[in-house]
């Protein structure tokens, strides 16, 4: 099915806030309600926003997570990220819960991350 937006076409629209996830040919990206300016260009597998800062995604196989601003907060090597309760994230490699540091059972909050500027430094 084709969606025409804003003088573009895309297979499918979702509305998340005051911005669409769009997908063209298995690619998403993320464009404004407003005037359907480009915000995040359509070159990830997937992307799922999970707060009006942050972004689970997909590239080349790997998730990670970022801003609206395609700053990375955490690199793309996880396998999986999920978000339990809309509170907490959960990241995946091989099979095993981890954290940045690789420590079993331990989860980022979503407010600390919306506070990180860089994945090198901890919050």
């Amino acid at each position: 099915m084709v969606v025409q937006l804003f003088n573009e076409t895309y297979d499918y629209i979702e509305s998340y806030k005051d911005v669409y996830v769009v997908t063209r040919n298995d690619k998403y990206g993320i464009v404004s309600k407003s005037d359907g300016a480009i915000i995040i260009p359509m070159e990830y597998e997937m992307l799922i926003p999970v707060s009006d800062n942050l972004i689970i995604a997909e590239k080349d196989g790997k998730f990670g997570v970022i801003k609206f601003n395609q700053f990375a907060i955490l690199p793309f090597e996880y396998d999986s990220i999920r978000l339990i309760e809309t509170k907490h994230l959960f990241f995946f490699k091989e099979a095993k819960l981890l954290t940045k540091k690789g420590d079993i059972y331990k989860t980022y909050k979503l407010k600390e991350l919306e506070k990180a500027t860089n994945y090198d430094k901890e919050f």
